[in-house]
């Protein structure tokens, strides 16, 4: 048979609870929630946004219980924004993406500069070639140049920055 509870029952079963429990969130820039925690354990509200209030385990103890998985996935990632006064859980997938994404830009740009150490050391040696004298043809990448004076290797480190500068612009 079913209990029926009597106002002072509820009371004790909540503990005394007579007021809701605030739940708040921290947001980055991005509106990723980066933390979150009941107004019982805040002292100072400075940042913090209220998004739900209630009763029980589940808003006094907001950072296990509220939601429904941890705020950061394996990857590092936030699992949710706060988008229109509303947590929204984040695609996981979109996480990956945007990892692996980073990652191939990285790799790109690592290239990208090992490329521009081997040039430009290849272009410090004519410069000291010219200074002794040395006149003569050189190969930067597969291009073949005469190297006659130090306004000539001016010119081609010129090019060759533009060149980086452009590769760079690209992967943006």
């Amino acid at each position: 048979m079913d209990e029926i509870f009597d106002i002072e029952q509820v009371d004790e079963i909540f503990e005394g609870e007579v007021e809701p429990t605030g739940v708040y969130v921290k947001l980055d820039e991005g509106d990723y929630i980066i933390d979150i925690n009941s107004d019982r354990f805040i002292t100072d509200k400075t940042g913090w946004v209220k998004i739900d209030e209630g009763f029980g385990d589940k808003y006094n103890h907001a950072q296990s219980n509220y939601l429904d998985k941890p705020l950061i996935d394996e990857y590092g990632d936030y699992n949710f924004k706060y988008i229109n006064n509303k947590v929204v859980e984040v695609d996981s997938t979109a996480n990956i993406n945007i990892y692996q994404r980073e990652q191939e830009l990285q790799d790109q740009l690592d290239e990208l500069y090992a490329w521009f150490d081997e040039y430009d050391n290849q272009i410090k040696q004519y410069e000291r070639d010219v200074r002794l004298g040395r006149i003569g043809t050189y190969h930067i990448g597969e291009q073949e140049f005469t190297i006659e004076s130090l306004d000539q290797i001016a010119i081609i480190k010129a090019d060759l920055i533009t060149n980086i500068r452009s590769q760079i612009a690209l992967l943006a």
